[in-house]
């Protein structure tokens, strides 16, 4: 009897080494973002990364109450969230313009160049995407831009959306830990909160706000805290 035991478990330790370990999956950022100590804007950011950098996918997901998906990753031997808005399964192609879309209008969001495409989402007037290279005209004419949207290509028409070269050479970096706002003063609303040395896409500035691009939105921070500087 004895010696059965140690048979079996002699062959059960045999099997084990023969079942291959699965290589870790990879999330990719495709900007400069934020880390979060849970999956949504309401979680603590815990560090920033830039832009290309690789994380271990833990295979994962939750979704927010914007609807938006977040990756659960580990990044220096700590477990994280990141948001798919600003990482990707699949390293971002590298296209030499940093132009980004913004809406003229509130406007729906199509799986193809044109309005017999499936709508995708309707999003509002203002709203930033980064411009995924591609230009089309539907059957009538009109261009159509595709762009990412929550992780995904889709398409915009040029009828309610302008391409902007969004001072490619600048960005913002913030100096302190500081909200995002949705209008350049304290009186709008907080859309989330950022880590000091996070970097931002430049548009713009408003009195003593600068205009930035995050996480597929037009948003607002304080030059109180943050400073432009040259890529």
């Amino acid at each position: 009897m004895k010696r059965l035991v140690t048979l079996l478990l002699m062959t059960v330790f045999a099997l084990s080494l023969a079942i291959p370990v699965q290589a870790a999956s990879k999330i990719y950022a495709t900007e400069d973002c934020n880390l979060r100590k849970g999956p949504g804007l309401d979680f603590e950011p815990y560090t920033s990364v830039k832009k290309g950098t690789t994380l271990n996918y833990l295979k994962k997901t939750s979704t927010d109450e914007r609807g938006v998906k977040w990756y659960k990753i580990t990044y220096k031997k700590k477990t994280l969230w990141v948001s798919s808005r600003c990482a990707s399964k699949t390293k971002a192609i590298d296209t030499k313009s940093k132009n980004v879309v913004v809406t003229t209008a509130d406007v729906n969001l199509r799986k193809g160049p044109g309005t017999k495409y499936k709508r995708v989402a309707t999003v509002s007037q203002d709203s930033s995407f980064k411009y995924l290279g591609q230009t089309k005209k539907d059957n009538r004419g009109v261009k159509w831009y595709k762009i990412a949207y929550k992780g995904k290509g889709v398409w915009v028409s040029s009828k309610y959306s302008v391409r902007r070269n969004n001072n490619s050479n600048k960005k913002v970096v913030t100096t302190a830990g500081v909200h995002l706002r949705k209008g350049p003063g304290t009186q709008y609303e907080v859309y989330a909160a950022v880590v000091a040395g996070t970097s931002l896409q430049y548009l713009g500035k408003t009195g003593n706000w600068f205009k930035v691009y995050y996480e597929d939105r037009t948003l607002y921070v304080s030059a109180t805290y943050a400073k432009l500087v040259n890529k």
